[in-house]
């Protein structure tokens, strides 16, 4: 089938929820896959999936137990659905990179040693969350472990991360923002298989970020979470039958086949509705800023310093930030005429978020 990057750009912006809105939190974050945390504002990227504008849903969603906050894609802090996350977390398990050698001559550990010391973290955590400083002094007790103990108080927290990969904890917050370490949710049993979970995870980037290239997923499941190129290759090609291969503007898409049709009923304008997402929104994160679709290649450094972007077409078209009672919007003159009209609704819907009113100011950028 052929079709054209405005169609695909349309279907996109629906299925991620930014043209209707989803009824709820994890039924965003689930279709996105991952929301970065830090220096993201997954509040924001949230709320702006949802059919009307509700501060806090996040923080809510990780109360009630149906999203989760742990270290996922690139070695991040990610927003997951509780449900999904176990999919992601077998793939960024693929290359147990704590059994390298370079792992097992730093840390004093043997594969064979990880079992105990990982049932020894869920026991400690059972009782409740703990900081990393009170892990680390629990584990110091332990002379089995002792030798590690320092590394798990430290700020880039790479001896923490296998840990939350395998499930044996999740992230929360304490007060003033402090990291704590929680045990994993109750609901996660038996985690699937790897094969099973690269196929669905295949599936599910491009039931969101559809029509996308090979390369796109080796991006996403492969920078991402280390999952191994020829794996995930490989999983492409046994869901042959389930995809479609789509031509847009000359270039080969992979397209899931069941939904072909739709996009084939997307109207190209459906991605005009204007939007103002978060610095690192799963937008542009998702399929990456190099992606030219979305952010023209001059316009890129803007996106990957954090900026705030303006989105309309699906296109970065400028960029935005706040400040007491004003929102200052610095437009793409490439972009054409700033549509004043739907700056003023997105602004309305920025301040229901942010608690506070805003005052729009439009400059060149």
């Amino acid at each position: 089938m052929k079709s054209t990057r405005a169609r695909a750009l349309a279907w996109r912006y629906a299925r991620q929820y930014l043209a209707d809105g989803a009824g709820s939190a994890v039924e965003a974050v689930r279709r996105v896959v991952a929301v970065p945390t830090w220096p993201a504002d997954p509040e924001l990227a949230v709320g702006r999936r949802l059919a009307g504008p509700r501060p806090g849903v996040v923080e809510a969603g990780l109360a009630e137990g149906t999203l989760v906050r742990t270290w996922s894609f690139r070695g991040a802090v990610h927003l997951m659905a509780t449900d999904t996350a176990p999919t992601y977390l077998v793939l960024r398990c693929a290359a147990r990179q704590w059994e390298l050698p370079s792992w097992r001559r730093h840390y004093g550990l043997e594969p064979g040693d990880w079992p105990a010391l990982r049932g020894t973290v869920r026991a400690a955590l059972a009782g409740g969350p703990r900081t990393p400083a009170a892990l680390a002094t629990h584990l110091a007790r332990k002379a089995q472990f002792r030798q590690v103990a320092p590394f798990i108080d430290r700020r880039d927290a790479t001896f923490l991360k296998p840990f939350a990969w395998q499930g044996d904890l999740v992230l929360g917050r304490g007060p003033g923002g402090q990291l704590l370490l929680c045990a994993p949710p109750s609901s996660w049993g038996e985690w699937p298989a790897l094969e099973d979970a690269g196929r669905d995870a295949v599936r599910a980037y491009l039931d969101a970020y559809g029509p996308a290239t090979a390369g796109h997923l080796q991006r996403w499941l492969g920078e991402g979470l280390g999952a191994g190129r020829r794996r995930i290759q490989r999983w492409i090609d046994e869901l042959s039958t389930e995809l479609t291969e789509v031509d847009i503007e000359g270039a080969a898409y992979l397209h899931l086949g069941r939904q072909v049709d739709a996009l084939a009923d997307t109207a190209a304008g459906e991605a005009g509705t204007l939007a103002l997402l978060p610095a690192y929104d799963p937008w542009t994160s998702g399929p990456g800023t190099a992606d030219p679709w979305l952010i023209a290649p001059e316009r890129r450094p803007v996106a990957t310093a954090g900026a705030h972007l303006v989105v309309r077409g699906g296109r970065a078209c400028g960029t935005w930030k706040t400040s007491p009672g004003r929102l200052a919007v610095r437009w793409f003159p490439e972009a054409g005429e700033p549509p004043r009209g739907d700056l003023a609704r997105e602004a309305t819907r920025l301040a229901t978020m942010l608690r506070t009113e805003l005052a729009v100011e439009v400059a060149a950028c």
